[in-house]
């Protein structure tokens, strides 16, 4: 049996990843709806 996990961390509770997973939103809210800094000023805490 071949098995995979996906672990999904945005808050920093698993790894610290220097807002990486806020950047990358605020990439996709730019590029799909035209918003820009669309997370700022939102804290990622779970």
């Amino acid at each position: 049996m071949n098995n995979k996990i996906l672990l999904f961390d945005i808050d920093g509770t698993l790894v610290d990843t220097g807002r990486a997973g806020t950047r990358a939103l605020d990439k996709v809210f730019l590029k799909y709806f035209g918003i820009r800094d669309a997370f700022k000023g939102i804290r990622m805490a779970g």
